[in-house]
């Protein structure tokens, strides 16, 4: 049997250390799980539109699909009502024209 020598690790130490590391791995580990989820939660939230918004949304865009309006004045783009667009596409068709 060897005695322990000045150069040899003390094994109390040894295992103080390997201890400590590994209560701060676990404790870094809990702590990241924690941080994710608080985020994650908050970009739900953040995401999230509520229904009266999406009601909202809705009516303006069908507005928008019924009238005629400036989409880009200053390039001469102009909106029109969705069923006036159709109209003008299947006459074209029907004149062997272009619809674009």
């Amino acid at each position: 049997m060897a005695l322990l020598t000045g150069n040899d690790p003390n094994p109390i130490w040894t295992g103080i250390w390997i201890s400590v590391g590994a209560i701060v791995t676990v404790a870094s580990v809990i702590a990241l799980q924690a941080m994710f989820y608080r985020i994650e939660d908050a970009e739900i939230v953040r995401k999230t539109v509520a229904p009266e918004e999406i009601a909202i949304l809705r009516t303006k865009q069908q507005a928008d699909q019924n009238r005629y309006r400036w989409v880009s004045e200053a390039d001469g783009r102009a909106g029109i009502p969705i069923d006036r667009a159709m109209e003008l596409v299947v006459r074209d068709l029907a004149a062997g024209g272009d619809s674009r």
